[in-house]
């Protein structure tokens, strides 16, 4: 598990890494509108790809796809040596391609091996994805101040290439394309399958309103309640903390008490955190309030993961997590628009008040779900 929270911090963090660059590719000649746009594309590059996730664990192994997802998306970066603006683009076409594949392997690979503790393997997974949202921008920052932007990209994916290979060493589970139905077939049953949908509805809902919180968060406290922008930007830090933190306790718990008691816990604090954060004032009492936010919010990931591929055949399991990111990972994207247009218009401190009545619907589904699945 710590292999694989390494691997899923590549994931992230191979794009991450790129945040604090953007100056740097500004002053090479690349017009912010531009570096927008190829970011975009990398982003619905990431949800699309999920959708091939399980056609490709139809003929390979797991373990397989995994290690050729790590290590061709950081190989991709080796396309920043082709001359201008088409290296920029094919880099982030490609990684982000190849990125998309893994977190419905990846939950396939973790179901596969920790049957026993799924709640727990999840959690230490999503952890390790978190922690590299602090690590590599450090690193890119770091590394850039010597090496160059670009340099800096192949030398940081470079990290993929050589982790890849490992996942080469893992059990053997097999394929899960022999003796198996059409993929159009299982991916019909898949969106015919109601206990998705109601995740879905939980998860999207529950990204809607908090990663145009997250995103926005600095702009609130520094527009809204006085706090300085370093303050400010360390409060978002603070708050990425609570969810790594979030992560974890989030799978402890699922295995404990059950994925569907974890879920209602995880929504109903996501929703008393928004509420406090509306109330607080003063950077010392704001601090933990965003640090529950932010564990409220991850600590549902590992439950709903965990909850999904039980409720599901072997058969199904691929495409259903497939389906699952595809449609989360897109539907994240428009919440910073949400938030965005409603605090140009109605203010920040308004904008988090609406969010605070989105909060509801996350704690209505998963009532319902907890009225017809009790708690182990």
């Amino acid at each position: 598990m710590l292999y694989m929270g390494w691997t899923h911090s590549l994931n992230h963090g191979l794009f991450l890494s790129i945040s604090p660059l953007i100056p740097l590719m500004a002053t090479d000649g690349y017009d912010y509108s531009t570096i927008g746009l190829l970011l975009s594309v990398y982003l619905f590059l990431y949800s699309m790809g999920a959708l091939v996730s399980a056609p490709l664990l139809r003929i390979t192994e797991d373990r397989k796809a995994l290690f050729l997802t790590i290590g061709l998306q950081g190989g991709s970066a080796f396309l920043l040596l082709l001359p201008g603006v088409m290296g920029v683009a094919l880099y982030l076409a490609f990684s982000g391609i190849f990125a998309s594949l893994y977190h419905p392997v990846a939950n396939v690979f973790i179901f596969g091996r920790f049957k026993g503790n799924v709640n727990t393997a999840m959690g230490l997974h999503g952890t390790g994805g978190n922690l590299a949202q602090f690590v590599f921008p450090i690193l890119s920052s770091l590394l850039a101040a010597s090496l160059g932007w670009k340099t800096t990209l192949i030398a940081i994916s470079l990290l993929g290439v050589c982790s890849s290979p490992f996942y080469m060493l893992a059990s053997r589970q097999g394929s899960y394309g022999e003796n198996r139905g059409q993929s159009v077939g299982n991916y019909l049953k898949v969106v015919k399958y109601r206990p998705l949908w109601l995740l879905i509805a939980f998860s999207v809902v529950f990204n809607l309103y908090y990663r145009g919180i997250e995103i926005f968060l600095p702009t609130f406290l520094s527009l809204e309640r006085g706090v300085s922008a370093e303050m400010s930007s360390f409060a978002l830090s603070i708050a990425l903390i609570g969810g790594a933190l979030g992560q974890y306790v989030g799978g402890i718990v699922g295995d404990r008490c059950g994925e569907v008691t974890m879920v209602l816990m995880a929504s109903l604090l996501g929703v008393s955190s928004v509420i406090a954060l509306q109330l607080a004032h003063g950077f010392w009492i704001i601090a933990p309030v965003v640090a529950l936010l932010g564990l409220a919010f991850y600590s549902h990931q590992p439950a709903a993961n965990a909850l999904l591929g039980k409720t599901i055949s072997d058969e199904l399991r691929p495409y259903v997590y497939s389906v699952w990111f595809f449609v989360t990972f897109f539907a994240a994207s428009p919440s910073t628009l949400f938030v965005g247009i409603m605090g140009e218009h109605l203010g920040f401190a308004n904008a988090i008040m609406v969010c605070s009545f989105v909060a509801l619907v996350p704690v209505l589904v998963a009532m319902y779900l907890h009225r017809r699945r009790p708690p182990r």
